[in-house]
């Protein structure tokens, strides 16, 4: 839940997170704003920006998740 709303916070579109829900209706975002919201429409990915959005994804969410995982493996492993 934590990394889903971390996430959502640095993405280019939406109302923001309710951190603060129920005591709060107010909504944030991270102070920068890095990974393209992806459309909704499938056939949108194959448009210039459904590869940016693709691009996006890619570079912000799997490369660092991908590298987590190998230092915990590395890790584990010594």
């Amino acid at each position: 839940l934590l990394s889903h709303s971390l996430l959502d916070s640095v993405t280019t579109g939406g109302k923001g997170v309710g951190w603060l829900w129920p005591w709060s209706d107010e909504r944030f975002f991270a102070p920068w704003q890095v990974i393209k919201v992806a459309p909704f429409a499938l056939s949108r990915y194959a448009t210039p920006y459904g590869h940016q959005v693709i691009f996006s994804e890619l570079l912000w969410v799997w490369l660092p998740g991908v590298m987590m995982m190998g230092v915990l493996w590395w890790y584990r492993r010594h």
